[in-house]
């Protein structure tokens, strides 16, 4: 790899974890609002999303912090988000 190339890939790790940090910190802010506004609600955040055809199947955590990796369906995460409804 030359040089110029190292350097770009670089800069843009930088800049990307960057974003990713104000990412982050807008999610923990929204849910701190949401928490303490004493609301019932459900913070829907699918990994990878595919084009691929509903399964119904797929599996809803109650957790903190970001899940890394996985990918679902558009169709499946619309079929879970008018369930929660």
């Amino acid at each position: 790899m030359h040089g110029i190339a190292r350097a770009l890939i670089g800069a843009m790790s930088i800049l990307l974890r960057g974003v990713w940090d104000n990412v982050i910190e807008d999610k923990n802010r929204a849910e701190k609002i949401f928490s303490d506004a004493g609301l019932d609600y459900t913070f829907v955040r699918p990994p990878s999303l595919t084009d691929d055809p509903k399964t119904g199947r797929y599996d809803a955590k109650v957790e903190e912090g970001v899940t890394q990796g996985g990918k679902i369906s558009r169709a499946d995460v619309a079929s879970f988000m008018v369930d929660e409804l």
